[in-house]
């Protein structure tokens, strides 16, 4: 096997591990919106305000 492929680089030195991210990787994870906000955090309020509103056009 040669010196590049064990990881190894000029004079028996390790070669630092690259791993790229793959950017055209889809990964799709179920989550609970509720889950995401604490109970009293300043956007329920909007949230609630929003859900209130009457947004049928007559």
């Amino acid at each position: 096997m040669a010196d590049a492929e064990r990881g190894l680089g000029a004079g028996g030195a390790s070669l630092p591990r690259l791993v790229t991210a793959n950017r055209r990787q889809v990964e799709l994870r179920p989550f609970d919106l509720e889950s995401l906000l604490a109970p009293e955090h300043r956007a329920r309020a909007i949230w609630a305000m929003v859900e209130g509103l009457n947004l049928m056009r007559c």
